[in-house]
């Protein structure tokens, strides 16, 4: 089995062409975006108070998405779907996941033929708006929190995952066995952050990082992320996380050759272990 999803970050939501979109279809891969991506694409065309950038990322973007399961939603809602406990539990909520995605593109859909006007720009950024800061906030409390403790004498020279204890990101205790794998990236990029606070590593978080990091959810459909995000990129192999492999640019998506099979158990290890011996294109990037 190889993955045949990509899901696009809110950087390419906006700037990815038709052609480059009609490109990854070519090459057999169904597009999906992520929920909160559209959330960051909404929240940059409020900053700049210009409706038209949102609704035309929408536009462009809407006939090129998997009428099956267009919007991906990540978070708590795709945790649960990965941590049922039965199979019929996961077909339950794979339907219910999928029925929400297809009216958030329907719900858009009929704003863009009713006109985007600005009240319903604004219709649609109001529960954007409201999940973003609290999540944002959320992030940084956390840092702040690990920053207060006092590490500066422990070694976590190996896996920073594996050492952190009650830092780590982790499932609830009652999923399935080894559901929490398909979410390695998330969990060890977590604590990548969450170290570099302990450390008062000088480094300073930034709300969106919190977005790039859940973006990494995804994985667990499964999927490629798609992000020409090379603060992401390099973090997710600094991280060591063995699902770096599913963590592309765009151009790779679109010219290199692609992992095989899903990105987690033995064979996403073996995966990665080969696509560390590629060289990188350039310092520091995948």
């Amino acid at each position: 089995m190889t993955v045949r999803r990509v899901v696009l970050d809110s950087m390419l939501a906006r700037s990815a062409t038709t052609e480059q979109l009609a490109a990854l279809r070519s090459r057999g891969l169904k597009i999906s975006t992520y929920i909160f991506a559209l959330q960051e694409v909404w929240v940059d065309a409020h900053r700049h108070n210009v409706p038209g950038r949102y609704f035309g990322a929408i536009k462009k973007l809407w006939p090129h998405l998997d009428p099956d399961e267009p919007i991906v939603l990540g978070g708590g809602h795709l945790q649960e779907l990965v941590a049922a406990p039965t199979r019929e539990d996961r077909r339950r909520l794979a339907e219910v996941h999928r029925q929400r995605g297809i009216e958030v593109r329907q719900a858009h859909s009929k704003l863009l033929a009713g006109g985007a006007s600005p009240e319903s720009f604004d219709g649609v950024g109001r529960e954007f708006n409201r999940d973003l800061d609290h999540a944002a906030s959320v992030w940084i409390e956390m840092l702040e929190r690990c920053r207060a403790l006092d590490l500066r004498g422990e070694d976590f020279a190996d896996d920073p995952v594996k050492r952190l204890s009650g830092l780590r990101v982790r499932l609830d205790p009652r999923v399935r066995p080894h559901a929490g794998e398909r979410f390695d990236a998330m969990k060890a990029c977590v604590a990548v952050w969450m170290l570099r606070a302990a450390r008062k590593d000088p480094t300073k978080p930034r709300e969106n990082d919190m977005e790039d990091i859940r973006l990494l959810d995804c994985l667990a459909v499964p999927a490629f992320v798609a992000t020409d995000d090379t603060t992401l990129r390099r973090l997710v192999r600094a991280s060591g996380s063995y699902q770096a492999p599913w963590v592309r640019s765009l151009d790779d998506l679109l010219t290199k050759p692609l992992p095989r099979g899903m990105p987690w158990g033995e064979s996403a290890r073996r995966e990665h272990e080969r696509w560390l011996r590629i060289p990188p294109r350039a310092p520091g990037l995948p």
